[in-house]
């Protein structure tokens, strides 16, 4: 639910503000299993919400894409690259991991509007000024989704995942 994956989001802000050494695997299990349940949800945000509803207390978040893409960035896939395979291959960690990073790939190389591929002749895309994730073909489909959407879920990059900032946005409290 929405208060799980808010504080999940809040721990592994804390954890990723301590720039910790990686550790051995065996320690990591738990943080891991978190980071992986809650970008999953943040990235079918909000196709999820319209399914499950997100409960009587809060709206369906709208955006989950700047905050799934820094759980990812930030968390599992330097812990990933630094770990080898020995993460990899608990619980199909791995493949779970993998198919986020083919997500964010997908993500980082369409319009966040429209869904047109960023091509050479498109351009890389501009990415969103505040989060630097989500990117577009132009001005015209950044202001389109903004105004649509990610103004509701947009992380600034220079929030942490355990700032009041990202609780807020997964609580929809001001």
């Amino acid at each position: 639910d929405r208060f799980t994956v808010a504080a999940g989001v809040r721990f592994l802000g804390w954890l990723v503000s301590r720039k910790l050494p990686a550790p051995p695997a065996s320690i990591v299990r738990t943080p891991v299993s978190i980071a992986i349940e809650c970008a999953a949800w943040l990235s079918k945000q909000p196709m999820q919400a319209a399914k499950e509803g997100s409960g009587p207390s809060a709206p369906p978040l709208e955006d989950g894409r700047s905050l799934a893409a820094r759980i990812l960035g930030d968390f599992l896939l330097p812990l990933m690259e630094a770990s080898g395979h020995t993460v990899a291959s608990v619980a199909k960690t791995g493949e779970k991991v993998e198919e986020l990073k083919h997500w964010l790939d997908s993500m980082h190389a369409t319009c966040g509007a429209c869904g047109t591929k960023l091509t050479a002749s498109t351009g890389s895309g501009a990415a969103c000024g505040r989060c630097k994730q989500v990117r577009y073909c132009g001005r015209a489909c950044q202001q389109a989704d903004w105004k649509a959407r990610h103004k509701l879920g947009c992380l600034p990059a220079t929030s942490s995942l355990a700032d009041e900032t990202t609780w807020n946005l997964l609580l929809g409290s001001k």
